[in-house]
Parts: C-alpha cells; structure tokens; sequence
C-alpha cells in the first residue's frame, strides 16, 4: 500500500467538547486536500483507527485532550510529548481514550508517524454540540492539521 496521511477524527459530539475531533474533520471535509489524505471518522473506536492505519500511515489524530491548559487550546504534539489527564474514561463516550488508543498502535506495530491536534475541552457531559470556546478553535485545528498535511 502506498504511503498515504490519514487525519483521524476521535470523539463523541453527544458529549459536549468530547465531539470536538469530529468537528474539525467535519470542516476538513469541506476543504480540497493532497490526494494521498484520508480522512476517518473514528468516533470513539480506537480499535477501529487502529485496524484502519497501515505501517507506512502518516497519522494525524484529532481530538479533544485535557492538559491542564484553558479551554479552547489547540495543543500540537507527538504521543511521546503527550500529558494527558484523564478524561477519557468516565467522563467521556470514548471505548478507548486516546492515551489507550496511542498504547494500542504501539503495541500493533501501528504507523510510527502520529502527530495529535487536540482542543482543550470545557465540558464533556451528556450534551449535544460544542462550548463556546470549543467552537471558535475549530478553525485554528483545522488550520493546524492542514498546515500538518500540506507539502512542504
């Protein structure tokens, strides 16, 4: 299989900012983007992203993570860089949160190329739709995965 760049979506929009990974690949899908881009909507599968990436995969994984920063950061980061506080398991709709998920394609020989575009959440609760401020840092996600996945 060719060498391709799949931009991953992660989170479950019926949990507040915890949807905030869809709605950047909601907005990535409106835009023209290189040929070799994929793009996932994982919701809140781990295992489906991780049975989904090949090795020769460039990964581009886009979620909401808490790093102990205001909310509305977009945070660029690889998973070895990664200070996650958990918000992934009761807090959030994730089957596997995306800590788990970074373990899982370690451990599957999973692509070794991941970059995380995460936005810091404000609320995961039982809520339809994004916060105020989840909202308006959207477009500089987008913004940052594009600039991830255009050539250089």
């Amino acid at each position: 299989m060719d060498s391709r760049t799949v931009v991953a979506g992660l989170g479950n929009p019926l949990m507040g900012d915890d949807g905030a990974g869809i709605a950047v690949l909601k907005e990535l899908q409106k835009r023209p983007l290189p040929g070799n881009t994929v793009l996932l909507d994982a919701g809140t599968d781990g295992l489906k992203l991780a049975s989904f990436l090949s090795p020769s995969d460039k990964a581009i994984l886009v979620d909401a993570v808490r790093m102990g920063k205001p909310a509305g950061s977009v945070h660029v980061f690889r998973p070895e860089q990664a200070d996650l506080r958990p918000c992934e398991s009761s807090l959030s709709g994730h089957s596997l949160g995306l800590s788990d998920t970074l373990k899982l394609l370690a451990l599957t020989g999973g692509t070794q190329d991941i970059t995380i575009v995460g936005i810091e959440p404000e609320r995961i609760a039982s809520w339809m739709g994004l916060s105020p401020v989840v909202e308006a840092s959207v477009s500089p996600a987008v913004d940052r995965v594009l600039e991830l996945i255009s050539p250089k």
